[in-house]
This record gives structure tokens, sequence and C-alpha cells, in this order.
């Protein structure tokens, strides 16, 4: 076991989820010492690339429960899948000394008119899908950001 160095014996070490709970347990997946070179802007650009990889192969496609906060609810004109997009207020999730703000937004189809009419600025709602584009952004401006985008969400009764 010695000789697995790195992200190797970490990812063994740390199964991904069969379902995500938390924008933490997303972040959890990045190893701590990966995820402390945030910190560093000469290592933000190398770290990001590498974290993504890490979030393609393991978060990707992958079923996820969140409870938001939601920031606005936009139908969509597009004749694509989804009708409607739910944004979240951003949060902020501390793992490893490392702030890391979490931006979501939800992809919901058709046929969910009804639980869309319910919701409002501001209300906690629970959202069920699976993750289809889960990266990491960074600006100078902004810092370091998870983006996360969840297709075929399912709007929870409350």
């Amino acid at each position: 076991h010695c000789a697995l160095s790195g992200l190797g014996a970490h990812a063994q070490d740390k199964p991904a989820a069969t379902e995500f709970r938390s924008h933490k347990q997303i972040l959890e997946l990045i190893p701590r010492q990966q995820m402390m070179q945030f910190r560093t802007s000469s290592l933000i650009e190398t770290t990001r690339e590498a974290a993504n990889r890490i979030l393609d192969a393991q978060a990707r496609g992958k079923p996820v429960t969140l409870r938001v906060k939601v920031l606005e609810s936009i139908p969509l004109s597009d004749p694509g899948d989804f009708k409607f997009r739910i944004n979240a207020f951003e949060q902020t999730v501390n793992l490893y000394g490392v702030s890391i703000g979490v931006r979501f937004y939800a992809y919901v189809s058709a046929g969910q008119e009804k639980a869309m009419s319910r919701i409002s600025r501001g209300q906690d709602v629970t959202l069920s899908g699976s993750l289809m584009r889960v990266e990491f952004t960074a600006t100078a401006e902004e810092g370091v950001k998870l983006n996360l985008d969840m297709g075929d969400t399912v709007v929870e009764k409350r």
C-alpha cells in the first residue's frame, strides 16, 4: 500500500457516494492536500483542472438530493428537454480551511408545472436529480467556485 501515492491511494480509500446529499459531500471527493492548494494563487489553475478530473469521474452523472434556498425560478423558452431552471442562492462551504462558493442550478422538465407554481424566492426546497455539470471555476475577482447543474430534477413534495 505504501507504493500508492497521492490521488490513487486516496481515491481508493473514499469510494464515491451512491447518492450525494450535500455540497460538502461532493467537495470531499477532492483530497485534503489538493483542496488546500486552492489557497495558493499560483496553484489554483492546476488544482482546479485536477479537481475537475476527479469530479468528472466520481460525481458527474450521479444521483443527488439537495435542500437549497431558491433565488429564482425561470421558465425556459428553449425548445430543449427542460422547461424551468431553479437558481439557488450561492452557499459557502468551508473545507480544510478553504472557503468554496457553491453555485447550484436545477433544470426541471415539463410535467412539474404544479410543483413549480408553488416555488417562490427565499423558499427552501428539496430537489432530486442527477449531476449534469460539476466543476470548479476560479477567477481573481470571484475566487474558487463549485458549479453544480442538476438535470432530470424532481421537486419534492413538502
